[in-house]
């Protein structure tokens, strides 16, 4: 899974506190390019469900407010 967040809108401290929070379910590489924050997740056992993605999302969504 891979997904791109826009720099200007979302802190990499987010998108790290969402890494962190999920690493029961996937490996996570995180790294900023061009203005984005790009996340690449490999699965830890099997496949992701299907709303992992927008449960990753939310959780940095979260972690802004905080």
């Amino acid at each position: 899974m891979r997904l791109k967040f826009d720099g200007r809108l979302y802190s990499r401290a987010a998108v790290d506190a969402a890494a962190a929070a999920f690493t029961d379910w996937a490996e996570f590489d995180v790294k900023e390019k061009g203005g984005r924050i790009i996340v690449a997740a490999r699965p830890v056992d099997g496949p992701l469900d299907e709303g992992f993605s927008d449960e990753f999302c939310n959780h940095v969504l979260g972690a802004m407010r905080g």
